[in-house]
């Protein structure tokens, strides 16, 4: 079975990453995140556990170099991890490992989780 991110190719993640590390906030920023992000508005499923078994739909939110803010129709527990598949040429995908690090309910059934990037799988 095939399963991947929808509307967000690996090429595209990786131009994001890059653009993103070399738009580091000044000194003198009043920017509290460690690193920018950018909003994003697009359906992806990930894998809790890294259980490819069982794809949970997310709606991506914001994406920076260093984690990504999702909503999800889950609860995840911090310090969960969690697997996205980029796809690539063919039956290829980039894997890219990420960590929860809070979940907020936003309402019934509607979570968003703010995730640091873990580790990207060539």
């Amino acid at each position: 079975m095939r399963t991947e991110l929808v509307g967000l190719t690996a090429e595209q993640f990786r131009q994001i990453i890059e653009r993103l590390r070399s738009d580091v906030p000044s000194r003198g920023s009043i920017e509290k995140r460690n690193a920018p992000r950018v909003g994003m508005r697009t359906k992806l499923q990930i894998f809790a556990n890294g259980d490819e078994r069982y794809p949970l739909s997310a709606w991506l939110r914001d994406l920076s170099a260093t984690g990504m803010g999702l909503v999800l129709s889950h609860a995840l527990p911090r310090a969960c991890e969690f697997l996205v598949k980029f796809p690539l040429n063919g039956q290829e995908s980039l894997a890219v490992y990420y960590s929860v690090r809070h979940c907020k309910e936003l309402g019934k059934n509607l979570y968003f989780i703010g995730a640091k990037l873990d580790r990207i799988i060539e």
